[in-house]
């Protein structure tokens, strides 16, 4: 997986290219002359938007070279993500959007024969599945003022908003056994039925799980916990502090990842080649005259705000992904594996 830093001024383009249409009202032209005046012609912003231009005259077009500019971000969401982290330990079946991918879902298997004596031929069945994308998307509200700013740290944190935002999500969606999707809306985790409560001695009971699988899903099976528990998973014996930590290590002998989407004292295990991931990367839009509903996420109570009477404007950034299992043993999650309070 491409490695895309927080000081990469690539993944900045998409961001002051939408900006600068914010600025100039929309204006394409405008937009081009105020990038190529605030951050020189060396930058790509100016480049783009006259491209654009010549083209849809859409910066946000989802098929036009913004799709390629918004996966910098994209690399800095999935770096971040658990999604990210286990894709770079065991790769995710990648497949184009609404392509059809022929899944093998009854292995043939070998069998010895003697001299003279007949071949025996089993059975092996397919089926063609289609991953449509799914949107994820974050609207982000700011004043004017701010977006006029040229400050560099105004795209850093523009571009921080996004990346927090859309890994979290990523993460909850993904590993959350509350998740059990909106049909076309978000995918469900990628557990299945495969949810199973422990009995605090996670060797036994990761054991137990893990006895279904193959040599070959074993071989690519990830362990991911919440990182609050990894103390007390070093305290039983589970790994050392020379093999684990917040960051990830190996957990029981597996590789593992640590994700906060993770219930306490739970185990999450996953196998990345089973599930099918598809990802058609990530676009910006802007508005400046809108109406919108804001609800507080501790009250619930909403407020009707106006882009254009209180000097605001919208970033909508949306990324389009999706992921299915494509075997039962894909993944699971044992609640109560870890003994959180540290006792044996």
């Amino acid at each position: 997986m491409t490695q895309v830093s927080f000081a990469d001024d690539r993944g900045m383009t998409l961001i002051r290219a939408v900006r600068a249409l914010v600025i100039s009202q929309g204006s394409m032209t405008d937009g081009a002359d105020f990038a190529r005046s605030a951050w020189g012609n060396a930058t790509q912003v100016a480049d783009v938007l006259e491209q654009r231009l010549l083209d849809t005259g859409r910066v946000d077009d989802p098929a036009g070279p913004a799709r390629a500019l918004g996966r910098f971000i994209v690399e800095l969401v999935l770096r971040r993500s658990a999604l990210g982290r286990l894709d770079a330990l065991r790769q995710f079946f990648r497949a184009p959007v609404s392509a059809p991918v022929l899944g093998i879902t009854q292995h043939v298997i070998a069998t010895w024969t003697g001299e003279g004596h007949a071949y025996e031929v089993s059975d092996m069945a397919f089926a063609v599945r289609r991953l449509a994308a799914r949107k994820l998307g974050v609207i982000l509200i700011y004043t004017l003022e701010f977006l006029r700013l040229m400050d560099p740290n105004v795209d850093g944190a523009i571009r921080r908003d996004i990346v927090r935002a859309m890994s979290a999500a990523l993460d909850s969606a993904l590993l959350s056994p509350d998740n059990l999707g909106i049909d076309g809306i978000q995918p469900a985790n990628v557990y299945g039925t495969n949810i199973t409560a422990g009995s605090g001695n996670a060797a036994w009971d990761l054991g137990n799980a893990l006895a279904g699988l193959s040599d070959g899903q074993i071989a690519d099976c990830v362990l991911v916990l919440n990182p609050a528990d990894v103390a007390a998973a070093i305290e039983q014996g589970l790994s050392d502090a020379g093999s684990l930590n917040i960051d990830g290590g190996y957990l029981c002998g597996y590789p593992a990842i640590c994700s906060t989407a993770i219930p306490r004292s739970a185990v999450a295990w996953i196998v990345p080649p089973e599930i099918l991931l598809t990802d058609a990367g990530l676009i910006i839009e802007h508005a400046t005259q809108a109406t919108f509903e804001a609800i507080d996420p501790d009250t619930h109570e909403s407020t009707i705000h106006s882009l254009w009477v209180e000097n605001l404007a919208s970033l909508r950034a949306t990324y389009f992904i999706n992921w299915q299992a494509t075997t039962d043993n894909a993944a699971g999650l044992i609640t109560d594996c870890i003994n959180a309070a540290g006792t044996k």
